[in-house]
């Protein structure tokens, strides 16, 4: 299992230990690492975080916008698919990395803040 941050995980202890039930608070955890996960995937396919900051634009208005109105019969449907989506991401994460080389010498680095080697 992937370990989640610890900042992250205090944050979500701290509702359930307010008075907020473990089960639904459980959930919505998963639910932001997976969408996390899929912001991720998105970014490092496109190059850019563009894409990801529209998809969670497009995320965040449709959270508020269930708040007016009356949901469509299918909006049960959504919450389904991401967590679908989400763990197609979890696994996805393999094959993006895979054959990446996220180091960076030390020359390249010097060159990025100005310093000479």
């Amino acid at each position: 299992m992937v370990p989640l941050d610890a900042g992250f995980r205090s944050h979500a202890l701290r509702h359930v230990l307010g008075g907020q039930a473990f089960g639904p608070t459980s959930l919505q955890v998963l639910n932001a690492f997976l969408f996390g996960t899929t912001l991720y995937i998105l970014r490092r396919v496109t190059g850019s975080l563009v894409w990801a900051m529209v998809l969670h634009a497009l995320w965040d208005f449709s959270v508020f916008a269930i708040g007016k109105g009356h949901p469509a019969p299918l909006a049960g449907v959504v919450g389904i698919v991401g967590i679908v989506v989400g763990v197609l991401s979890l696994i996805a994460v393999r094959w993006v990395i895979t054959g990446t080389d996220e180091r960076i010498s030390k020359n390249v680095a010097g060159e990025r803040r100005g310093v000479s080697a």
